[in-house]
Formats: C-alpha cells, sequence, structure tokens
C-alpha cells in the first residue's frame, strides 16, 4: 500500500514530540528550572514561536507534560 504525506508527517510529529519530551527533561534536570519556549524553539530548529506552542500543546493532549502557570517556563514533565 501508499504511505500519504499526511501519515509520514504525522510519524515526523511524533519523533519531535519524543526529542522535545526528551530535551525538557534532560534541560529541566541540568538547570533545575524547564526551558523557555524560546529555548525549545532554537533547540528544535523550529522557525517560529507557534510551533512551540502548538507542539507543547500536543504533549499536554497527550498528557506527557503538565502546564503550570501562564509563562513562558510554565510547563513540566510528568
Amino acid at each position: 500500500g501508499r504511505v500519504y504525506l499526511k501519515d509520514h508527517s504525522h510519524m515526523a510529529n511524533e519523533a519531535s514530540r519524543d526529542k522535545s519530551v526528551c530535551f525538557i527533561s534532560n534541560y529541566t534536570s541540568s538547570q533545575g528550572r524547564p526551558p523557555s519556549n524560546r529555548e525549545i524553539m532554537i533547540h528544535m530548529s523550529w522557525k517560529s514561536p507557534r510551533a512551540v506552542t502548538f507542539q507543547l500543546a500536543k504533549l499536554v493532549d497527550q498528557k506527557r507534560i503538565k502546564r503550570i502557570g501562564s509563562g513562558a517556563r510554565n510547563h513540566i514533565t510528568i
């Protein structure tokens, strides 16, 4: 069967979210605080803050991270 671009894109997004959870966890462990959205954006080579917001919202929906507060560092890994 064919693999459609949309399906491939979904797998790439999941891999990207896995990488971002790993980064958030490692950063929090080493720095004693979670990374800012901008730090995540730079590390992940995403081009806009909106990409960070979108991906973090997906991680919250998947219950892979929990958001606390409303600042730039308002998420922690579960």
